[in-house]
């Protein structure tokens, strides 16, 4: 009768060809399994694949949580600046003394610039870094709703929905390029 730890050794120590499965399994940390490799066969040598261990990372997990639902908190302001600004429409004709194809081009001007912001801002988040590109843009946002909600005139209305626009839209481009930064593709689920 042998005991548990001889059992488990003799599994460990035992030669690949002794097994039944043809794979070798690599594992995490959490022994999740991250890679599937072939072993080497008598026919085939060479095929020394090895299980690697994954890449160094200075954020733990729970700190890559944490990172993760900042930025997707900070780009939910990206996607909630356009529509809640819909029934605000009518009041800004009636305030502004207006058309409604005068306020209508306020929502145009916002989604041009949602869609060439990101493209001038990600380049820039590589050039300086993603952090300040995020908190620049972010304080861009907040100057621009703060001026919104004092706003006097139709030009200051147009120019800081622009400004609105151009400081919130790069951020989930550039969130997407941190997160990339920080985990690898299969923590992203790919």
């Amino acid at each position: 009768h042998s005991s548990t730890s001889e059992v488990f050794s003799e599994v460990l120590l035992s030669p690949p060809e002794q097994h039944a499965s043809n794979e070798i399994q690599c594992v995490d940390d959490n022994q999740k399994v991250i890679e599937q490799i072939s072993k080497p066969s008598s026919a085939n040598p060479n095929n020394e694949k090895t299980c690697q261990e994954p890449p160094y990372s200075r954020f733990g997990k729970s700190e890559k949580s944490i990172l993760a639902l900042l930025c997707a908190s900070a780009g939910l302001f990206s996607t909630i600046s356009a529509p809640i600004y819909y029934p605000a429409l009518t009041i800004i004709e009636e305030d502004f003394n207006i058309s409604q194809e005068m306020v209508n081009i306020t929502v145009v001007v916002y989604f041009i610039l949602q869609g060439l912001a990101p493209m001038l801002m990600g380049g820039l988040a590589d050039k300086v870094g993603r952090r300040p590109i995020v908190l620049c843009s972010i304080a861009l946002y907040a100057v621009a709703c703060i001026g919104l909600a004092s706003a006097q005139n139709y030009g200051e209305v147009l120019f800081l929905r622009c400004l609105q626009s151009a400081g919130i839209s790069p951020v989930v481009a550039v969130n997407n390029g941190i997160i990339g930064d920080i985990t690898t593709k299969a923590e992203r689920g790919g």
